[in-house]
This record gives structure tokens, C-alpha cells and sequence, in this order.
């Protein structure tokens, strides 16, 4: 029996079936049929029956004969085409695709297959639309696609073939379609059906109206974590990214291509066919399933099943051919596969065979998919019967007969408490368990009025005697608990017991963190051991985050019947209550005590400091000199023992912190100074002994994985940072070292040598993402080329002083927010670096050589993509509406503020402090959805209110949040002060000042977050125009002919001239800046300053199509390109730009400096198409010109001329110690090698 093609779509309201010739909508509960819709709109002779594939008369037909029934029209509607009888939907739509009626031949280029058409029902002689129906009343919303006419009203899809319907993700829908003779992936919007974009992906061997086989085929796409898995219909499975919309991998499915058969055509000629084949060979099209790293897919050939590497395609297991191979059910543990006789549990994680049971029935086989109720698997047989299977170990506990037809395909749906069971000719709706007494109360309706009444001991009693179903267990569980957790506050005479009976019904985390918190609660005397015991819990429960105590209170004794903590986006947030993790919980009766303690050192909560975990110690928030000397002790005892870890570091950098808040809450400050000089003295001992044994670890031999050279560079910056006793000036610089070894760069004529391309496929696919330095004055994170790899997949970096080195790279794991995604940034906290992309935001640790932890985008496919060129927005008031600042510093997943041992991270809806090394939540806020703006400093957290951009009304109060455990406190910043707060950096903020009538200039204070007193004030005199180099450097581009470059974190301030001083006979002396100057974008690298005057909007707009990946760091450049060296400050070059000319600051710094001219050319009309790439969209040929200048001089080292069609992928640009340059520039290939160099080259 061949399994149905498709299944109807089930919601809480009703049942929808796509029946031959159109859609019918049926009451959920009682089948009776509230619409119905034709929409096959058949062409004369679509459903004619070729003799040869007829039904038999008799059963004494030839074999031949008997093979051709699956070929018949029926069959193929029913059991074969996938395409149109399948169906998504989201809440308020369905989505399916039918015929038009209209034949392709109706335009010029389609003719020669309408001299097909006699070829009977092996080709489709109709065109294909998708369709939207309203859910409620089967009115059609829109629809796309048909015959070459729709085109003219603007329908892009016009003539295509839609292979399938299209999978739903929120608002957008994702399909496959063929058009133009090339496969497309096509992104539409759910609510109208408008395109949004599209992309192309390969291009089939034969055309599909040639084509029965691929016409019976369909592509259900997987959309999950910002990527999109497709499979076409001709053997193909394509990854795309969501976000960039490029091809991340593609991998053939099939081992050859498909046969192929040759018909005679009327006029004796041979004409290409491609027959459907054998349902052996076909089977039911199953859609592909995600889970964590793995993908699996039913392959086309022999049905096996693989597991795949989702970001790279490559198989890691596969069953065997002579495995059960039709998958009847998939769950996040196993996968249940069916043969004629036999039914397995595979691991989905490694293909092992959990068990394997017989059907003991003679003759009977399973017919469609199966749905699984609590430990129990339904089978769909052959005979009409239901096998009842354990989930556990495989046992046959029951046959239940009569549920379905005899002989019918089909298979079982569960929703909710109840299962539909479908086949071609049936539809019902099956009960999970008997149904109650007519008029008998239901025990657990009973019970959950009174929960929400507030009744929980009635409730309970209710409860009492009750016996629950099946589907009752889950149901009655949960009340049962909720009823256990309100009498053990309520009960107090009898809290253990009813403690006890809440830990018998805890399953889930939270619910066992609620347990654990009410045993706390519930401990008249708390002791140091049972705090000790307590954070001994299972880390997951412990990291579960709960309010504060009186509400945890109120909500656990409160009539409600919903879970006590779970509440959506939309609930009020104004008293902005912080939740913190339980283990905070725990650890504040510690630091209760300790402070306590103190005077007496034979303290059991002194003893129990030392018992804990080095996790929970860094989590302390109240500094007390027991704390301090407990960090450096294990601190100590971790070097000691040769253990330079990651934690270790953390350790002492905890407890230099601790001891700088010791000092500060000192009553006696004399005494303070002479105990904080020793500790300096001992951490900067411990700190001088922990580089020791990173450098030891380096050099031995004997270690499994040794310390990277890039961790001894990274000690080397941050003691200087730590230690306030060392000399700054001492440390390391990789500017000055970069630039004096471009110093030594020659300039000099250079010989283009062509070079073949490397890639043999048709589809370029991108593997490296930049990683661009939010601070590119970071003297760790300038001195290292960074960049992330999807296969392998590894954050990999490039030493720039040592470029004989090999590449450093750190394993990032599956799936972790760099997997995928665009280029993104790199910001530098300590010694822990943070790495942000569109997906997400990832901790790395240089010296562990490990992720330490991530996270996610909440909806990476809402992000638009990223503006192509790189042209900073200038600005000459600043508030934090400004686009400039956004741009900057991040709307989306936003670094508030950070230390070593901290960072504060704000998403749409909520701010985290999270501890850096482990990724723990220290405290987190629900805000509201976007409308609150966050800077942490040291001491404080503040939420400004967004404005709503009129400026009319009145800001709201700021909320003040202590910044250790999330506590309100005063604010001494106001609204204002906060609407134009640029950075916050350790105990300040950085708020820009708008002119004045006393000051007549703006100007950047630097103000202490906790008193609000103004430490520095920098006036911007003569100030024309602001922008951001980066998230700490701004320049003021100033009248005078002079910029100035500012550190937001040091306030050091450095005044450049830009435009050379004049000197006439009539007139003094000018300093002032010219008109073309004024709007200029202010560029930096390690040799010179780059002054680069904005062009003009058209100008801008053209440089914006020179690529559509978003991979170019480029800066549209109008008139000039002037150099300013950044050690004297004289002009060093001036260079005079054409129109359309962008520079390229390529991050993987080197001496020369590459500028691209582009413009488009139309095409010759008789030219010849050229080839397409993956993703072309346009129609013109764009001519570039790349430019080679040398940064030292300004002299033209090479140009070389490329013509690709918009938008070529690929820009790359290497310079080799040998001084021979090699170029990759939108499918070309060129090696420059100096006129000098031998014939020979290494």
C-alpha cells in the first residue's frame, strides 16, 4: 500500500483537507463542513487516462500491464503528487498550490511543449499558482504565479512552478520555484503574498514541463536559527543564510543523474524524456528535521535516512539500505522507522537501534505516519486496526480494530486530547480515553476553580481520591503541585509534608527551583552547612531565575491557576523588579553572615566559604577581606599547582576588585591605605607568578593542549591594565610596530600574472566571516587579524607583527551565534573577548582556548541587512535617537557597559548582567519591548526612557539600579543627562552637552555615575560636525582645517591639521576649512589618518550596488583621498578620486591601500548571456576598476579592470612577505609580482 502524498492541517477550530479538485473545512469536533472551495481549475484531457495505463479489466493482464497502474491518474493524485496536495498554514491561512487551467503554451517561447501534450498524463499541461485561503471562511486572499499574462499586472512570479507549498515562519513564507529555467528560492509576506526577495540556486538538467518525474516532487523547506534548508526537486539540498541571503552549502543528493527515456515525435524526431519512477524507488517525500547540531533528511535513493552537519552538509551517519527506512514518528529523542514487518527506535543523535519489534499479524503493514500519546506509539495497519506500541521498550500492549477503513492509506494526527485519522477516503476524529458520565463533575475542573478561587486545601481534598487518565496524568499533576507549594506557605504546621508532596510532582527546573527556594523559606535557623548544601543543587535548578521573596510570596499563595512565574512580554514591568538566579538567593545569607563575622575568624561561615565552588565565590557580590583572602588563596593554590586557567585569572581579578570596594567602604582610611598596599603588593606577586606558568605551560612539551602565544601577548597588555604600579608607557603597541614595519615597504612596478580560479562548483560559497575591532586602538585585539570559519568551524586569528606564524583558532562548536550570520565585531573585556555578529554574541576565552558561552538573537530573521558601504553618518547635536550612535553601538543585542568581571547586555526585552566567565545571569529586568535604553557603570545601571521623537513631551524619571544584585537606588543623572549619554565607562558617563548661552560650544563631560559630579569637561571648539571612529574614539571635525580625535575612555584629546596653512601678502593668515572638506569621514590605520570627503547622494547610492553580501568594509569617497601621518601630523598624500570610487579598508592590515571604481554597462544587445552566479539578479554588466595605492607614498602600485555582473561575490586581497600581491575580485584572479622578482616563485 503506497503511502498518502499529502495530510490535512489541524487547528484547535477545525480540520482542513485538500481534496482532488479542491479544499473542504470540517468542525473539529463534530465533522460537520463549514466551507468548501474549488480552486483546480482542469484543462481538457488533465485527467484522460492513456489506454496503456488504464485500470485492468481482469486480473489475467500481462505484467507489463500491471506495472503501468502506478503511473495512473489516480495513483499519481493521490499517492504521487506531492506538490499539490500538500498544504501549510499559520493561524489565519492556508497555503496550497493548484493548477491554473492555463497552459504554458500561450506565449511564443512555450511552444514547442505544447507539440508535447499528446504524451497523455506523464506531463502536466497546466501552470501552477500558490494561494492563500482565509481559515475562516475559504475566501481566497491573494494568490501568485499563472500564466505569462500575470505579469503585466505586476505579478513577479508569472510563469513559475511552484514545487511545493511554502514553509511558514512568523510572517514569512519561503518557497521553491523554477522559473527562467533555474531553481529559486523565494521569499514572500504571509499577509499579501508581495516578494520580498529572491535568490537563486541551481539550475535542473531538463526543463520541468519535460520533465514527470520532477513535476511529482516537492520541496518542503526548513527554516530555523536564521538559516534555510531546501531541497530541489532534480537531487539538490541547499543551506541558505536568511539574513545575507547567500548560499552557505549545497550537496547533490542522488549519486548520477536520473534516467532518461526517448519518445518519437510526429515527425520522426527523438525527443528527451524523464518517466516518473517506481514507487519503490519514490516512496512519500518526508520533510527534513533540526535538531541542536544535526539535520536529518530521507535521501532519494534507497531511502535512507542521514544525518548531516547543518551549517556545512557533510553526512556524519547513515542507516543502512537494509534498515526499516519510512519514518513513522520523530520526537526530540528518537526516530521511529517502519519496514513491511518490522518497527524500530533509532537514537536521533547516533542511528543506534534502541529496539526493534515484529508485527505479529500475517499480511498486515503499517500505512502512514504514526502519533505518540504519554509512553504509548499509535500505528495506522493495512487492516483498518490501530497498533498500540510502549515507547519505552518496544512491547505490543494492544490492537484496537475498526478505527480506520481496510485497505486505505493514510495515518494518525494527535492534537490536543484528541487524534484524526485520514486516509483518501475517510477523515475522523478519535478519543484518547472513554469519555465521562454524562452530568458527573469533572474532578479536575473542580480542583482548578478552586486554585483560582485560593481554595488550595479544598482542592487538595478533591484531588484526594482521584484516579486521572492517560491524558489526565499531566493535567492532574500540575495541580497537585501548584496545590503542594501554596499549603507549604499557608499549612505552616505542616510545611515538611506538603514540601515533600511538591518534590514527588517538581519535573521541570523551575518547578524544582520553587521546591528548593521553599526549603529554604522554610528553615527557622538557617546554618553555614545547609547554605553549603543548598548551592550543592543541580546547576540547572540553581541558575533558574526567580523575583524577589515577597513576590515570590504573593504569587505562590495567590488564587492563580497559571504558573506562578511565567508571564508573557506584554504583563506591566514599570515597578522593574529584577529576577535574579536562585543560587543569589543563598549566597546573600552568606555574605550576610560574613560581614558579621568578620571580627571572630573561627566562624562557620568563614569555614564555609572555603567549601563552596570557585563559581559560586566569584558570585559574591558584598567584598569583605574574608572574601578577598579566600580568592587569592585559591588563586594561589590554582598557579601553585601549575593551572594558569582561564578561572584562575578570574580569581585574582575578583579579588583586586574586592579589595578596591574594601577600600572605599573604609571608615578608617589610613588604616585602609597601609592594608590595601600590602594587597596590591601580593596580587601584583600572584599576578607576575600566573604569567610565569602561562609562559612555562608554553613551552613544555608535555601538555596536551599548550598556551597559545596569543594568551603571552594578552598577559602583556592586560598587566599594564590591572597593575597601576607599571608604566603605561611600557606597553605593547602594535600601531607604532605596524607602522614602522610598513616603513620598510618599497614601492615599486609590479607584472598581473592571471591565475585560474580555485572553485570548480557553480555556486561560490562564502566560509570566512571578518571580524572587525570595536576599538581598533585595543593594543591586543589590533594586533591580530580576526575572523570566523562555518567549515570547520572555527574562530580562527592571524598574528600581524609575526606574519610567518601559522593562524591561531579556537573550536566555536555547533550552532553557537558565529555559525552563521554576517561579519561581525570583536570587543575586548579583560581577558575574555566578546565576539557579535547578526545572530548573536559569543565569549571566547584566549588562554582556555574555548567558547565560554553565548547568545542569541531572539529573531535573526527580523534584522535587515547590513548597509553595504561602510560611509559613518556625521552629526553636530547628539542625542541617542541618532542613527549614528545606533549604527555604532548596537540596537539589537547591546553591550551596556562592561569590566573584566562583568557585562551588561540589553536585548528588546530585558537587560542581564552576566558574570563573564561562566555566562550566568548575575541579574536580569524585564523591560518593555524597546522602550528603554540601558548604561551600566561600576555602581549603577540606569534605564532611560526612549523618546518618542516629537521632543514635546515631558522624559519620564530615570530608574537607578544598583549594579552588583539589581536593587533600586537614588539617581544623581537626569533624564536629560541620560537622553545624551554617549558611554559609560568604569564609574562614568560620557554625556555629550549641547551648546550653551554661556559656553556658545558643545562640549563632553565626564561625570561620576554615583555622585553626578563632572570629573572633566572638553569643550568643542569650532566644531562643525561630529562621528564615531569607533565605540571609543569620536572626531571633531573642526573650522579651523584641523580635526580632533578624542578618547572617550581616557579623555586624551589629539588635534590633526588637515589642510595646509596660507600665507598671502593682502590677507593674514587662514586656517579654515573648504566647502568640499567640511562633510568628510575620518578613517584611521596604523600609519595615517585618511580624510575622506563625502560625495553626493547619487554618487553614494551607485557604490551601494557594488555588492550585495555586505563582506566590504568600503567608504564612498567624492573628490580626494587625503593622508595625514599619525606620528608628526603633516600631510602625507593627496590623491585625486574619480566618480564612483570607493576605498576598501580591508581589516587584515597591510601597506597598500585598494580603491574600487564601478559603474555599470549596459549590455550589447546580440551579446551572449554571461555566466550567472548564484544570486544574480540584475540584468547590467559592472565595469571595475581596482586601484592599488601605496600607504606610504600614495603611488599607484598597479589597476587592473574586471567586468562582473552585479552583484559578484568575492573581494579578497593578500600581501605576501615577498611583496607579491594577490588579487580576487568578483570571479578573477590576478597575481601582481614585482618587475624585479626572479622567474621563479616560491
Amino acid at each position: 500500500i503506497a503511502w498518502m502524498a499529502g495530510e490535512p492541517v489541524v487547528d484547535t477550530q477545525a480540520v482542513y483537507v485538500r481534496s482532488s479538485e479542491g479544499l473542504i473545512a470540517m468542525d473539529r469536533l463534530t465533522g460537520k463542513i463549514q466551507w468548501s472551495r474549488l480552486f483546480d481549475r482542469q484543462t481538457d484531457g488533465r485527467r484522460s487516462i492513456d489506454a496503456r495505463r488504464a485500470f485492468p479489466d481482469d486480473i489475467n493482464r500481462s505484467p507489463p500491464d500491471a506495472a503501468n497502474l502506478q503511473n495512473a491518474p489516480v495513483i499519481t493524485e493521490l499517492h504521487r503528487d506531492a506538490v499539490t496536495t500538500r498544504m501549510t498554514s499559520d493561524a489565519l491561512r492556508l497555503f496550497a498550490v493548484c493548477d491554473t487551467g492555463e497552459t504554458p503554451a500561450g506565449s511564443f517561447e512555450f511552444e514547442p511543449f505544447h507539440r508535447l501534450q499528446r504524451r497523455g498524463n506523464l506531463l502536466a499541461s497546466s501552470m501552477r499558482e500558490l494561494m492563500a485561503i482565509e481559515k475562516s471562511t475559504g475566501r481566497r486572499l491573494w494568490s501568485v504565479g499563472g500564466a505569462p499574462l500575470e505579469a503585466q499586472f505586476g505579478n513577479e512570479l508569472s510563469r513559475a512552478w511552484f514545487a511545493g507549498p511554502p514553509a511558514v515562519f512568523g510572517n514569512q513564507l519561503f518557497g521553491l520555484v523554477e522559473q527562467d529555467d533555474a531553481h529559486w528560492l523565494v521569499c514572500l509576506r504571509s499577509e499579501t503574498g508581495e516578494v520580498v526577495w529572491k535568490l537563486m540556486l541551481a539550475f535542473p538538467d531538463t526543463d520541468i514541463f519535460q520533465d514527470a518525474a520532477r513535476q511529482l516532487d516537492a520541496s518542503l523547506p526548513l527554516v530555523a536559527d536564521g538559516l534555510i534548508w531546501t531541497r530541489t526537486n532534480d537531487g539538490w539540498l541547499i543551506a541558505v543564510d536568511a539574513l545575507t541571503r547567500s548560499v552557505i552549502w549545497t550537496r547533490r543528493m542522488t549519486s548520477g543523474p536520473p534516467r532518461a527515456a526517448r519518445v518519437r515525435n510526429l515527425r520522426g524526431g527523438q525527443i528527451q524524456l524523464q518517466p516518473p519512477p517506481e514507487f519503490r524507488e519514490c516512496w512519500r517525500p518526508e520533510g527534513m528535521h533540526l535538531k541542536s547540531d544535526t539535520l536529518l533528511v530521507t535521501g532519494p535513493e534507497g531511502h535512507q535516512i542521514l544525518m548531516l552537519n547543518p551549517l556545512t552538509g557533510s553526512v556524519r551517519r547513515r542507516t543502512s539500505p537494509e534498515a526499516a527506512n519510512l519514518i513513522l514518528w520523530v520526537d526530540d529523542e528518537s526516530i521511529f522507522v517502519s519496514s513491511p514487518q518490522k518497527i524500530q527506535r533509532l537514537q536521533r543523535d547516533n542511528f543506534d537501534v534502541v529496539w526493534a519489534t515484529r508485527l505479529t499479524t500475517a499480511g498486515v503493514v503499517p500505512t502512514g505516519p504514526a502519533t505518540r500519546f504519554d509512553d504509548h506509539l499509535l500505528v495506522p495497519l493495512s487492516d483498518g486496526s490501530v497498533e498500540v506500541i510502549r515507547y519505552s521498550d518496544g512491547q505490543l500492549t494492544e490492537n484496537i480494530p475498526g478505527l480506520r477503513p481496510e485497505f486505505s492509506a493514510g495515518g494518525l494526527k494527535g492534537v490536543g486530547d484528541a487524534i484524526v485519522s485520514y486516509g483518501p477516503n475517510h477523515i475522523g476524529l478519535l478519543s484518547r480515553s472513554s469519555v465521562a458520565t454524562p452530568h458527573a463533575p469533572d474532578p479536575i475542573q473542580q480542583a482548578g476553580a478552586l486554585v483560582v478561587a485560593g481554595q488550595f486545601a479544598e482542592a487538595q481534598a478533591i484531588l484526594a481520591g482521584f484516579t486521572p487518565t492517560s491524558d489526565q496524568a499531566e493535567t492532574t499533576r500540575q495541580l497537585l503541585y501548584r496545590i503542594a507549594i501554596a499549603l507549604t506557605l499557608k499549612d505552616t504546621a505542616n510545611s515538611n509534608e506538603h514540601l515533600q508532596q511538591a518534590a514527588r510532582h517538581a519535573r521541570s527546573s523551575l518547578e524544582n527551583a520553587v521546591v528548593l527556594f521553599l526549603k529554604f523559606e522554610t528553615i527557622a535557623e538557617i546554618n553555614a552547612d545547609q547554605i553549603v548544601e543548598l548551592l550543592r543543587a543541580a546547576p540547572e535548578v540553581l541558575h533558574i531565575e526567580l523575583p524577589n521573596r515577597e513576590e515570590i510570596r504573593s504569587h505562590l499563595t495567590g488564587p492563580v491557576a497559571a504558573h506562578p512565574f511565567r508571564r508573557s512580554d506584554t504583563d506591566a514591568v514599570s515597578d522593574f523588579h529584577p529576577a535574579q538566579p536562585l543560587r543569589r538567593f543563598f549566597l546573600q545569607v552568606l555574605e550576610q553572615h560574613l560581614v558579621a563575622a568578620e571580627p571572630t575568624l573561627s566562624s562557620p561561615w568563614i569555614d564555609a566559604l572555603k567549601q563552596i565552588s570557585d563559581e559560586d565565590l566569584l558570585s559574591i557580590g558584598r567584598s569583605t577581606p574574608a572574601v578577598r583572602d579566600e580568592l587569592l588563596r585559591r588563586a594561589n593554590e590554582a598557579i601553585n599547582a601549575g593551572n594558569p586557567a582561564e578561572i584562575t585569572l578570574h580569581l585574582l581579578l575578583q579579588a583586586r576588585q574586592c579589595e578596591n570596594q574594601i577600600h572605599l567602604d573604609a571608615s578608617a582610611p589610613s588604616a585602609a591605605d597601609a592594608t590595601a598596599a600590602d594587597v596590591e603588593q601580593n596580587f601584583s606577586e600572584s599576578f607576575d607568578r600566573f604569567v610565569r606558568c602561562l609562559t612555562a605551560n608554553a613551552g613544555s612539551a608535555e601538555l596536551p593542549l599548550k598556551p597559545h602565544p596569543a594568551a603571552l601577548d594578552l598577559m602583556d597588555v592586560l598587566q599594564f591594565e590591572v597593575l597601576p604600579i607599571r608604566e603605561a608607557s611600557n606597553a605593547p603597541d602594535p600601531g607604532r610596530l605596524l607602522a614602522e614595519q610598513w616603513s620598510t615597504w618599497k614601492d615599486q612596478s609590479y607584472t598581473a600574472i592571471p591565475v585560474n580560479p580555485v572553485t570548480t562548483g557553480t555556486q561560490l560559497q562564502r566560509n570566512k566571516r571578518r571580524l572587525l575591532p570595536c576599538c581598533g586602538e585595543d593594543r591586543f585585539l589590533s594586533a591580530w587579524d580576526w575572523s570566523a570559519f562555518t567549515d570547520p568551524s572555527v574562530l580562527a586569528a592571524r598574528s600581524l607583527l609575526r606574519s610567518t606564524e601559522p593562524i591561531f583558532t579556537i573550536d566555536r562548536g555547533m550552532f553557537d551565534p558565529l555559525s552563521s550570520g554576517e561579519d561581525g565585531t570583536i570587543l575586548r573585556c579583560g581577558s575574555v573577548l566578546l565576539i557579535r555578529n547578526s545572530n548573536g554574541l559569543t565569549a571566547v576565552s584566549i588562554i582556555d582556548q574555548q567558547v565560554l558561552w553565548g547568545r542569541r538573537n531572539q529573531d535573526p530573521l527580523e534584522e535587515e541587512p547590513k548597509q553595504i558601504t561602510a560611509g559613518r553618518q556625521l552629526f553636530s547635536g547628539f542625542t541617542t535617537d541618532l542613527s549614528a550612535w545606533q549604527d555604532v553601538f548596537n540596537q539589537d543585542l547591546r553591550i551596556c557597559g562592561h569590566s573584566d568581571r562583568w557585562v551588561c547586555i540589553q536585548s528588546s526585552t530585558q537587560v542581564e548582567m552576566v558574570d563573564l566567565l561562566t555566562g550566568q545571569n548575575l541579574w536580569s529586568l524585564k523591560i518593555p519591548a524597546k522602550t528603554q535604553l540601558a548604561f551600566a557603570t561600576e555602581s549603577c545601571v540606569f534605564l532611560s526612557p526612549r523618546t518618542s521623537g516629537s521632543g514635546r513631551e515631558p522624559l519620564e524619571a530615570v530608574t537607578c539600579l544598583n549594579r552588583i544584585d539589581g536593587t533600586p537606588r537614588e539617581s544623581t543623572i537626569s533624564p536629560e543627562q541620560l537622553q545624551q549619554t554617549v558611554l559609560a565607562t568604569e564609574d562614568e558617563l560620557v554625556v555629550w552637552e549641547s551648546p550653551g548661552a554661556e559656553t556658545g560650544a558643545a562640549s563632553l563631560n565626564w561625570i561620576n555615575s554615583t555622585t553626578g559630579a563632572i570629573r572633566h569637561r572638553l569643550p568643542l571648539t569650532n566644531m562643525l560636525n561630529c562621528q564615531f571612529m569607533d565605540v571609543r574614539t569620536l572626531v571633531s571635525m573642526t573650522g579651523t582645517g584641523e580635526f580632533e580625535v578624542i578618547d572617550l575612555l581616557t579623555t586624551e584629546k589629539q588635534v590633526v591639521r588637515f589642510v595646509a596653512e596660507s600665507v598671502s601678502d593682502t590677507t593674514p593668515k587662514e586656517k579654515t576649512t573648504p566647502d568640499y572638506l567640511v562633510n568628510s569621514v575620518v578613517v584611521a590605520d596604523p600609519l595615517n589618518y585618511y580624510v575622506l570627503p563625502v560625495p553626493r547622494q547619487r554618487t553614494r547610492k551607485a557604490m551601494e550596488m557594488i555588492s550585495a553580501t555586505g563582506e566590504h568594509n568600503l567608504f564612498a569617497v567624492g573628490r580626494e583621498v587625503r593622508a595625514i601621518d599619525r606620528t608628526s601630523g603633516d600631510l602625507r598624500w593627496i590623491y585625486e578620486a574619480r566618480e564612483n570610487t570607493a576605498v576598501w579598508f580591508e581589516p587584515a592590515a597591510h601597506p597598500v591601500l585598494l580603491l574600487l571604481d564601478s559603474t555599470p554597462r549596459k549590455k550589447k544587445v546580440n551579446a551572449p548571456p554571461l555566466f550567472a552566479f548564484p544570486g544574480l539578479v540584475a540584468h547590467d554588466e559592472y565595469r571595475t576598476t581596482v586601484t592599488a595605492l601605496s600607504r606610504n607614498s600614495g603611488t599607484i602600485l598597479f589597476e587592473h579592470k574586471v567586468t562582473s555582473r552585479f552583484p559578484g561575490p568575492g573581494l579578497e586581497f593578500i600581501v605576501t612577505p615577498q611583496q607579491i600581491l594577490d588579487l580576487q575580485a568578483y570571479g578573477n584572479r590576478v597575481r601582481f609580482i614585482p618587475s624585479t622578482a626572479p622567474a621563479t616563485l616560491p
